[in-house]
């Protein structure tokens, strides 16, 4: 074969590989080899992903996290030791950042001579974690251009003719000049298809033939042998966890039976993004990571959130406190994490922290002014929230929680302000319909009663919940009663009280039998 072969081993589901990155490992092996590859890297605490080298062997290029970025990509010379360090990372955000739209830089990949680097920008994806085993995400993009990055004088530009906004342009490949081209095909998707299988088609043109090395199921990652005699690719024919197989191409474009690569995965491992390197089989011994910082550990907490994993991403926090005890966004979101998890106290503290690194920090005057609320401590939280609301006026959710406070300390009109700003805003909030109803039908001030408009407000929040909100129904009720309309604030009360019972909630359902009572006479 002449080279040895790179690849990524990961656990699987992709769910858990995700939200903890750091049981990632990139392998390096000769096939000639009794022994398993070894592995070169590991123990990365963020996401580190696809992967590409020059036609010669001397460059890779790598996705890695860094920076609090999701674009950054390290380019590096191919050495015995090599170190991801700042200095050889750059961020595909880097392209036309100027319009304000997010890239995150996909499937990228290294040109033969190692001087530019191919990617998809501007781009937008859809992935979907699944709970199946051997096909445990759905994934593909939805929006990208292909976008061309030079390392000589450390510019971006667009590729014309694969820049059209309109269409999705991805997964850029650099011809390697040769006799065949080898691609994978798919019903449905991209990446990871039961039914994916790999055809070949002269480079000139032709017609595409299925190859005979593809199995059982899925086909897909194809790598080819610098001399042109060889193709890696990665199968699920015997396993759930993708293996490697390899196959001898004649010059006809023939395909032999596939070769399963045994030793190149371990149990409970799935082998993917295999790529021939043409280099002697020590010629990568260690890569190692010198990039890691407060915001990468901080991303990777937001992404174990997300999965709902609150203890691994309350350590990543805490590491990434460690490195910078003043992230103010760091400080934020553990106690956002520590409020989720029942911690209330502490998690006031380390909001009040965030606010003391960054005074004008809105995530945390609003956090703190919810998780005050929820001590009882309405003053105080009126105080964080007016401040949150004045950083970011627009804010429903802020101004939502200011208005709850509000109400909680009888400051009916103050209340009813916030209310109407947000209705300005979105017209079709419920909970803000709602609570105007409820002011404007019980509040004991009696210039700020409004029968009517009270109904029509709880009407159109039961509208907006399809009936299905207890809170909105009991409100509606009230209204219907204070407007003389008995019946039917009889029926909304009764059908308040049958959600609640639904629901499981037994101070939900006394406290809305308290309400039908009362509405009721009973």
């Amino acid at each position: 074969m002449g080279a040895p072969i790179f690849y990524r081993e990961v656990n699987l589901p992709f769910r858990d590989a995700v939200n903890d990155p750091s049981q990632i490992r990139w392998r390096f092996g000769d096939v000639a080899s009794r022994q398993p590859p070894s592995v070169v890297l590991k123990n990365l605490p963020v996401c580190g992903n696809c992967h590409s080298f020059s036609a010669d062997g001397k460059v890779l290029g790598m996705d890695v996290d860094y920076a609090n970025d999701k674009a950054s990509y390290a380019i590096l010379n191919v050495s015995q030791e090599m170190i991801l360090e700042p200095s050889k990372i750059i961020t595909w955000s880097d392209y036309r950042r100027e319009d304000g739209e997010i890239t995150l830089g996909l499937l990228s990949q290294v040109s033969p001579d190692g001087q530019h680097v191919a990617s998809t920008v501007k781009d937008d994806s859809v992935f979907v974690p699944r709970p199946d085993l051997t096909f445990s995400q759905l994934f593909f993009p939805i929006k990208g251009i292909v976008g061309i990055y030079s390392r000589e004088d450390g510019t971006f530009q667009a590729l014309p003719g694969a820049d059209d906004p309109r269409y999705v342009q991805s997964n850029p490949v650099w011809s390697p000049d040769g006799k065949w081209i080898v691609f994978c095909k798919a019903r449905t998707y991209m990446l990871l298809q039961p039914d994916s299988e790999l055809y070949i088609i002269p480079s000139d043109g032709g017609e595409a033939r299925r190859l005979r090395c593809n199995t059982c199921r899925m086909n897909s990652w194809h790598s080819w042998s610098p001399n042109g005699k060889w193709m890696v690719f990665s199968s699920k024919a015997f396993s759930p966890y993708t293996q490697l197989f390899i196959t001898h191409m004649d010059d006809a474009g023939n395909s032999s039976p596939p070769v399963l690569l045994a030793n190149f995965t371990e149990p409970g491992r799935a082998a993917n993004i295999p790529e021939f390197v043409c280099a002697a089989p020590g010629a990568i011994r260690q890569i190692s990571e010198r990039f890691i910082d407060d915001h990468s550990y901080a991303r990777q907490a937001t992404t174990s959130a997300k999965f709902g994993d609150l203890d691994r991403a309350e350590a990543s926090y805490r590491k990434a406190l460690a490195f910078n005890p003043k992230n103010a966004d760091a400080l934020c979101n553990l106690g956002t994490i520590l409020a989720m998890k029942g911690h209330t106290d502490q998690a006031v503290e380390c909001h009040r922290a965030a606010l003391q690194s960054a005074p004008e920090h809105f995530e945390s005057h609003y956090s703190l002014g919810v998780q005050l609320m929820n001590l009882g401590h309405a003053v105080e939280a009126i105080k964080c929230l007016e401040h949150a609301v004045r950083l970011s006026p627009d804010n429903v959710p802020a101004r939502y929680c200011l208005g709850s406070a509000l109400q909680v300390q009888q400051e009916f009109e103050q209340a009813l302000t916030q209310y109407t700003r947000i209705l300005e805003l979105d017209r079709d909030c419920s909970e803000a319909l709602a609570q105007a109803a409820l002011i404007r039908s019980t509040c004991p001030r009696r210039e700020l009663r409004d029968y009517d408009a009270a109904v029509a407000m709880a009407q159109r929040a039961c509208e907006l919940t399809q009936f299905g909100d207890p809170e909105s129904l009991a409100i509606l009720g009230r209204a219907y009663a204070q407007a003389g309309r008995r019946q039917e604030a009889i029926m909304a009360a009764r059908q308040a009280v049958e959600l609640a019972r639904r629901s499981g909630r037994a101070d939900f359902v006394r406290r809305f039998e308290r309400e039908f009572q009362a509405i009721s006479g009973n």
